[in-house]
C-alpha cells in the first residue's frame, strides 16, 4: 500500500499571482476553496490572462484578509493594494505593464465571462504557447 503526507499546501488567491502556504482548507469538487478565486482580465485584448501572456502577474503577490474573499496584493514595489481599494486595477496596471481588471470568479454559465480574448499574436502556434 502506497503512504502518502502533504508536507504543505499552497493557495494562489489570483490566477498567476504569488500565493501562499495555509495551514488547512476545504476541497470541494473544484479544488482548494478559494484558489484563483481571482483573476486578470485584460482590458485591451479581452479575456482572462495569465501569467503566459502577462509575464509580470508572477511578480505579485496576493494573500486573503482576513479570512474574507477580499485580497491583499503585493506590488514589485513592496507597497500593497486591497482587490476592494478603488485604485486596485490601475496599480496593477502599472505594476505589470498592461491596461488590466481584477475579477471575481463567476459562474461557469457565464459564458461570455470566460470567451478567449483576441489572439496577441497572428502565429497560431505562438499563440497556443
Amino acid at each position: 500500500m502506497t503512504q502518502l503526507s502533504v508536507n504543505e499546501i499552497w493557495v494562489y488567491p489570483v490566477k498567476s499571482m504569488v500565493g501562499g502556504t495555509v495551514e488547512s482548507c476545504l476541497i470541494n469538487e473544484l479544488g482548494i476553496v478559494g484558489d484563483r478565486l481571482w483573476a486578470v482580465r485584460d482590458i485591451d485584448n479581452g479575456g482572462i490572462r495569465g501569467a503566459k501572456k502577462l509575464g509580470g502577474l508572477m511578480k505579485l503577490s496576493a494573500q486573503f484578509v482576513n479570512g474574507s474573499e477580499v485580497v491583499e496584493i503585493t506590488l514589485p514595489d513592496g507597497s500593497m493594494v486591497r482587490s476592494d481599494d478603488a485604485q486596485a486595477n490601475d496599480l496593477v496596471s502599472r505594476a505589470i505593464g498592461a491596461n488590466v481588471q481584477l475579477e471575481y470568479l463567476r459562474p461557469a454559465s457565464d459564458l461570455d465571462h470566460y470567451r478567449r480574448g483576441a489572439p496577441s499574436s497572428d502565429d497560431m502556434m505562438e499563440e497556443l504557447r
